[in-house]
C-alpha cells in the first residue's frame, strides 16, 4: 500500500485513517487537513483507532462518580507501591531507606543496613518532577480534587502529564503538558470503507456513556451496540482499547467493505505540528505509517501515537 491509496475527503467526516480488519498488517493512515503539518487549536486531526497505544518519548514522555472501585486517595499507597507487595523489587525496602535526594525520572536509591546503596533503575519513568521535587508516579485515576478543569470528574494527576476524564464520554479527554493542553477523543465515530478508501456508510457517532473507574482504567460501556471503550493509564503513556464484545456488532457490513474505520478529533495548541513516520523493520511497506509525532512550537516531540493493532 502506498500514499496514493490514501482516501481523499469526500465531504463526509469519517475517517482519515484506515485499518484492514481482515489483514492486521495492512494499515493506512492519512489526514484531512491542509497540506501542512501545523494545526491550530481549532483544526482537526483524525485517526483510526483500533486498540491504539498512546505514549510519550522515553525522555519525556452504571454509573456515577461514586462507582470508583478500589480507589486510592492521593498521598496513600499508590498502585506502584501496591504491586511491590506482589513481588516487586521495592518490597525489599522500607520508605525510610530511600535516599529521596537521589531520585530522578528513572531511578530510586535505597540505603542498606551495611551502608551500601542499592539503585533501582527503570527504562521508563518512575518519578515525575513537580515544583522542583521528584515524586513517585501513580497511574491511578481518582476523583478530580485538583481545582482545575472542573468539567472533568476524574484525573490522573501524579504523572509526567495530567489526564482529565469526564464521567460522560462525550466530553473527551484533556491532557495537560507543561508545554500546552491537548484534547482527545472528541466526536468519535465508526464507518465502513471499500478497498479504495471510499466511504460506504454514514458515520455512526458514539453514544454518550457513563464512566466506570477501576484503579488505573476508565471504561465507557456500550458506546456502540456491544462495543466498549477502555483507557488504561500507565507511567509513560496511555492505551486505548476498543472492545468488541460480540462479533455480531461488526459483521453486518456492506458487501464491498474492506475497512472498518474508527475516527476521533484531536485539538492541538496553536503552532503545534504533526509528522508521520513511515516504513521501518516491521512495516508492511515503505509507505506504511508506523507512528505519528506531535511537536510543540519549539519542535519538541511531545506526543507519539503508535500504530493501531487488534487481536482476539
Amino acid at each position: 500500500m502506498n500514499s496514493s491509496a490514501f482516501p481523499r475527503s469526500s465531504g463526509q467526516t469519517c475517517p482519515s485513517s484506515l485499518m484492514d480488519y481482515n489483514h492486521p498488517n495492512a494499515i493506512l493512515v492519512s489526514k484531512k487537513t491542509p497540506n501542512q503539518n501545523t494545526l491550530s487549536h481549532k483544526e482537526i486531526l483524525s485517526f483510526l483507532v483500533m486498540l491504539f497505544a498512546f505514549c510519550l518519548p522515553a525522555t519525556g514522555f452504571g454509573q456515577t462518580p461514586t462507582q470508583v472501585k478500589k480507589h486510592t486517595p492521593s498521598g496513600h499507597k499508590n498502585i506502584v507501591q501496591a504491586k511491590a507487595q506482589e513481588g516487586n523489587v521495592f518490597d525489599k525496602f522500607s520508605p525510610d531507606q530511600e535516599i529521596i535526594s537521589k531520585r530522578d525520572a528513572n531511578s530510586r536509591h535505597f540505603e542498606n543496613p551495611d551502608g551500601s546503596v542499592t539503585a533501582i533503575i527503570s527504562s521508563g519513568p518512575m518519578n515525575y518532577l513537580e515544583n522542583g521535587e521528584w515524586k513517585i508516579i501513580n497511574p491511578g485515576i481518582e476523583l478530580n480534587n485538583t481545582k482545575r478543569n472542573n468539567q472533568y470528574e476524574f484525573v490522573n494527576a501524579a504523572n509526567v502529564f495530567k489526564s482529565y476524564f469526564s464521567k460522560n464520554s462525550n466530553l473527551g479527554i484533556q491532557i495537560d503538558f507543561p508545554e500546552g493542553e491537548v484534547v482527545e477523543w472528541i466526536n468519535p465515530e465508526l464507518c465502513w470503507m471499500d478497498a479504495n478508501g471510499n466511504i460506504l456508510s454514514d458515520p455512526v457517532h458514539f453514544n454518550n456513556s457513563t464512566a466506570i473507574v477501576d484503579q488505573n482504567t476508565i471504561s465507557y460501556p456500550n458506546v456502540l451496540n456491544l462495543i466498549d471503550v477502555r483507557f488504561t493509564q500507565g507511567n509513560d503513556g496511555r492505551k486505548m482499547d476498543i472492545v468488541v464484545n460480540d462479533w455480531n456488532a461488526i459483521l453486518h457490513s456492506p458487501s464491498t467493505a474492506a475497512y472498518l474505520a474508527f475516527a476521533e478529533t484531536i485539538n492541538l495548541p496553536d503552532g503545534w505540528s504533526v509528522s508521520f513516520e513511515t516504513g521501518g523493520k516491521f512495516a508492511p511497506s515503505k509507505t506504511s505509517v508506523t507512528g505519528i509525532n506531535v511537536f510543540d512550537t519549539d519542535n519538541k516531540n511531545i506526543i507519539k501515537y503508535m500504530p493501531p493493532y487488534y487481536f482476539e
